[in-house]
């Protein structure tokens, strides 16, 4: 019978307990990195601490100085570690393992979950979707450090060298696999939340539940598909670094699914760029033209007549624009940047109060212009537009007084011209129609992923 040291008779005693490093540091008070150290004989237990780990394992202390047991027993080293107490002992430290991880993974995506209420509560509650935002991203944040240090806490309790079997392999798997599951929740739960940020035109207002839910929906789903594409070569990763491990039977199955991966992912891919280069293309060639025949006028006359026509609109509008058609002559603007304004509205701030509160509004009685400086300019530097024909030579020049306005252009037939006019009215059916079919493009984006993961789902299963 070969004698043992004392570090090594320690650890086949601990082993044959079916005992941890950190369990039997904690019933002698001292820390884990003490209890590796004995076992690799770097150092020797306290003599005050011999009395007691003999009584934890049931033999004497001067059978634990001597490193073997007395009168010819076994040898230690024969006792089968794999008894049913230390396979029970080592299946309950596992499974406490993998339920203490999956409660603390709970927690972190709890505290996303609450910063996406956050976020709604400000977006809804105040019309301060840019604040909200601000403050889900942080709770974003904090989850995923949360989530960080327990992976490295979960993983550091089995770390230990009596779980070398295909059990503890599966449980680092299952840990590998709850951690990934945690970090595409938070993800998801973030990209939910960007329409926050870039589908606002201004800071101080919240966005709609209608848009917010359209398009956090999408990006929803486009996050999931990316995850379980992520997730497909996390594995491979994880294997290569030996994250775990599996049997020869299991990698072999391994190897088989992910070589179906990749051609589902590649025919994924492949449908959704065709789709998205369709969306592309339709918004390369999409013009007002398309849609709407605008309304001409054959002479320069009727042309001035109507834009000098005073004429207000009270809906949303879009930048007037003058087209050069063809190879003709396109219309020259006075300035390069007019801004004009009826009733000049100017902010107020009072003392520390906050400035939405206090508003003071100067009326003029006469409208008024300014340059993009600030500078107040004439009304003819402002909406004065000159007509030239074909060989540049000018026709007319005019005030462009009538808002209603968004595009026009003019085609010069000979010496015949022909001005096309588009109202605000004729863009607000326009972008709607282009609203309509992005939409529409991007459903069906959702639709292709939707279906064909499912297929994915279905048949990886499947694969034997």
């Amino acid at each position: 019978m070969e004698k043992k040291t004392i570090g090594q008779f320690i650890a086949a005693l601990r082993k044959a307990s079916g005992m941890t490093q950190k369990h039997l540091s904690e019933r002698l008070n001292v820390s884990d990195k003490a209890v590796s150290r004995w076992e690799r004989d770097e150092c020797a237990p306290d003599l005050s601490l011999i009395p007691v780990i003999a009584e934890i394992f049931g033999v004497t202390s001067d059978e634990i100085l001597r490193g073997e047991r007395k009168f010819g027993e076994a040898d230690i080293s024969e006792y089968p570690v794999t008894s049913a107490k230390s396979t029970k002992q080592v299946e309950r430290i596992l499974n406490d393992a993998k339920l203490k991880f999956s409660i603390r993974s709970i927690i972190s995506v709890g505290i996303a979950i609450v910063g996406l209420l956050g976020a709604m509560l400000c977006n809804f509650g105040f019309n301060r979707a840019s604040i909200g935002f601000i403050v889900a991203c942080i709770l974003y944040i904090a989850a995923v450090i949360c989530q960080s240090i327990f992976v490295k806490l979960a993983y550091a309790s089995i770390a230990d060298e009596e779980f070398e079997s295909e059990k503890w392999e599966n449980c680092k798997r299952d840990l590998f696999n709850t951690a990934f599951l945690t970090y595409a929740v938070i993800l998801t739960v973030f990209v939910v939340t960007l329409p926050l940020a870039f589908l606002l035109g201004n800071a101080y207002l919240g966005l709609v539940a209608e848009t917010w839910l359209t398009y956090g929906l999408v990006y929803g789903i486009i996050s999931v598909f990316l995850c379980a594409v992520f997730k497909v070569f996390s594995e491979r990763l994880a294997l290569r670094l030996r994250v775990y491990t599996l049997s020869e039977n299991e990698k072999a199955h391994s190897d088989k699914v992910f070589r179906f991966d990749k051609k589902m992912i590649s025919v994924l891919v492949l449908v959704v760029c065709i789709t998205f280069v369709i969306q592309i293309g339709f918004n390369s060639v999409f013009s007002i033209e398309m849609f709407s025949k605008g309304r001409t006028f054959d002479s320069v006359d009727e042309f001035v007549e109507f834009m000098e026509t005073p004429a207000k609109y009270n809906g949303r509008y879009y930048s007037t624009s003058h087209i050069n058609t063809g190879n003709y002559i396109d219309m020259n603007i006075v300035t390069d940047y007019n801004y004009s304004v009826s009733e000049q509205h100017v902010p107020v701030i009072s003392g520390e109060s906050d400035m939405s509160d206090y508003f003071q509004y100067y009326d003029f009685d006469e409208t008024h212009y300014f340059d993009e400086n600030g500078n107040e300019i004439s009304e003819e530097e402002a909406l004065g537009v000159n007509i030239h024909d074909k060989n540049g030579e000018l026709v007319k020049s005019f005030i462009a007084r009538n808002e209603t306005v968004a595009q026009w252009s003019v085609d010069w037939n000979d010496d015949v011209p022909t001005f096309t006019v588009y109202t605000q009215d004729d863009f607000i059916r326009f972008y709607a129609i282009g609203n309509d079919i992005n939409s529409m493009l991007a459903v069906l984006c959702v639709i292709e992923i939707l279906v064909i993961g499912s297929i994915w789902f279905i048949l990886r299963r499947k694969i034997k």
